[in-house]
């Protein structure tokens, strides 16, 4: 619905310190192990250009993983959250190429895609960041395009091959 506001993670790159506790927690939570490999978060570095930013999925309403997906593997469970359904998805790869946010990636360990899931609405990501860079608020859908579209510019600004590993 127009002006109905959602919980989103929002990120704040002038906060970011690069120390990647956003990550190294997202894989305890997830995986059981302190591995970033395995994170549904990825912080991407650009020293040369000082950039921090982080890939994540954003759960935007556009969802292009979503249509990309020719098996119907990723959907939105009954929290608006995009999920992907493991025993439906063909492994082809078409829903990375479609997020423009970096927000999908193969957990080489598991052999699946992985996705932000937002922990179930309480991020551990959120909860560990030591700067407050990632935070997890309520915006209007205009809000949080607006943030997430000067967020992409940064990402744009750090070479894709990063934002895709």
């Amino acid at each position: 619905m127009k002006g109905e506001k959602t919980k989103s993670l929002v990120f704040y790159p002038d906060r970011c310190l690069g120390c990647r506790i956003c990550e190294t927690i997202c894989a305890v939570e997830h995986a059981g192990m302190i591995n970033p490999e395995r994170s549904r978060i990825k912080v991407i570095k650009n020293d040369e250009k000082g950039l921090d930013a982080v890939g994540v999925c954003v759960q935007c309403k556009e969802a292009p993983c979503i249509a990309s997906c020719s098996v119907d593997a990723i959907l939105r469970n009954n929290d608006y959250i995009i999920n992907i359904d493991q025993e439906l998805c063909a492994l082809c790869g078409l829903c990375v190429e479609a997020c423009p946010y970096g927000g999908i990636s193969l957990d080489e360990q598991s052999g699946e895609f992985i996705i932000c899931d937002l922990c179930g609405g309480n991020p551990a990501c959120v909860k560990w960041c030591p700067t407050n860079a990632i935070q997890y608020t309520q915006l209007s859908e205009g809000e949080n395009k607006k943030i997430w579209e000067a967020h992409l510019s940064i990402l744009r600004s750090v070479e894709k091959t990063e934002v895709l590993q």
